[in-house]
């Protein structure tokens, strides 16, 4: 069986640009424009990075629509739309593929502590009830839900859930389900740090913070891996320091702080996300300054 395709190589993890009226369209804009420019395959909106838990249905909405119509010709756009709730899971999974979301990410419940069974049933709800191809994101540093290979064994099954994003930085984890389920379904580290040992172990690309700044960088590490390795690694060199960074203090406070660095809105995180600290926003305004100086884009 042929994969179904979402995208290959980078799904860049958007911010929210906020403004004292919402979201701030603007920048959103712009940065959505920069993605489209530096052929990455896709973007995910409203997921960790896009600070979904504090999104109103309303700014839901708008948020997809609005970068269905500036890229959704150019870009895969994938809309997350996981939360604690199954019934609320099944009608944001709904609305979003109503509206014409490419794809969904639809994270492991959290807090609620779901039994085994209860957590393989909540994707395979949403999986039979939207035609949106569905991935399966884990999380457990986030959720305290952790899917093992026999979850996943279950859940992929479903011929709508398309691939995962894995999150958790384990390679042994990484490589079995690579070797299990990397024929037929796409299958994305979510850790900008674990892109080079994903690569090599069969995985399909990266769902990726840092190439909200280098999308250009990351999109060609990616490209590069297969047949060039020592340049892929040598490119990811230049924004390992940065991928460190913007995981220093919880994400996405670091990212949204760079971004305002780099003219793209003001930064603002709604609570109870907060600004960095005032150390770690010079150590970002200097390795910005470095990348800028080296055409890191």
């Amino acid at each position: 069986m042929e994969k179904k395709r979402l995208f290959f190589g980078v799904g860049t993890a958007l911010v929210t640009p906020f403004c004292e009226d919402g979201i701030d369209f603007d920048t959103l804009g712009r940065l959505l424009d920069l993605q489209a420019a530096a052929g990455v395959g896709g973007v995910v909106v409203a997921g960790t990075t896009g600070e979904a838990p504090v999104l109103s249905d309303r700014e839901r909405d708008a948020l997809l629509s609005f970068t269905l119509d500036r890229v959704g010709d150019k870009l895969t756009v994938i809309m997350g739309t996981g939360c604690a709730d199954t019934r609320r899971t099944l009608a944001l999974s709904r609305r979003a593929a109503a509206l014409g979301a490419h794809g969904l990410l639809v994270v492991t419940p959290y807090y609620n502590r779901g039994t085994r069974e209860g957590v393989r049933t909540h994707f395979l709800s949403v999986a039979e009830a939207v035609s949106a191809p569905v991935l399966a994101y884990n999380v457990p540093s986030r959720t305290g839900c952790d899917l093992s290979l026999a979850d996943y064994g279950v859940i992929l099954s479903h011929e709508n859930v398309v691939g995962i994003k894995e999150a958790k930085e384990d390679a042994q984890h990484f490589f079995a389900l690579c070797t299990a389920f990397g024929e037929n379904k796409r299958i994305y580290t979510g850790s900008d740090a674990f892109l080079l040992p994903s690569l090599a172990m069969g995985g399909d690309g990266v769902i990726s913070v840092v190439s909200a700044i280098a999308p250009r960088t990351v999109q060609a590490i990616t490209a590069l891996f297969a047949e060039h390795p020592a340049k892929a690694r040598a490119l990811f060199a230049q924004i390992a320091p940065l991928v460190g960074l913007l995981f220093k203090e919880t994400s996405p406070s670091p990212v949204k702080e760079a971004l305002r660095q780099m003219g793209f809105g003001d930064g603002a995180c709604r609570l109870p996300l907060s600004a960095p600290t005032a150390g770690l926003c010079e150590e970002l305004r200097a390795e910005i300054s470095r990348l800028t100086r080296f055409k890191i884009s």
